[in-house]
């Protein structure tokens, strides 16, 4: 079994900044969630928004990282409005 792996979903790259630095000090493995659906610029801000609000799914890309394989799995995500990002919650 690998130690620990850090899962991060990024929209600008701040929960991008603050998952490395815990995969770092955790001496884990990282990897990011990738939103299929287009998120960028204020369009993508407010329809992350909106999808968040709604509790809606989306497509994401296949993780290369076999999650069964690590002792500890911290999620790094957003938070709007209290509610995770749909790239975290699919």
């Amino acid at each position: 079994m690998n130690e620990g792996l850090v899962i991060y979903y990024s929209r600008t790259g701040n929960t991008k900044f603050i998952g490395e630095k815990i995969a770092h000090e955790l001496g884990a493995d990282i990897e990011e969630v990738i939103d299929k659906k287009n998120r960028n610029g204020p369009i993508g801000w407010l329809s992350a928004g909106k999808d968040a609000l709604s509790h809606s799914k989306t497509e994401i890309a296949e993780s290369n990282k076999i999650q069964s394989e690590y002792d500890l799995i911290v999620i790094e995500t957003p938070i709007r409005l209290t509610i995770q990002m749909p790239a975290i919650r699919t």
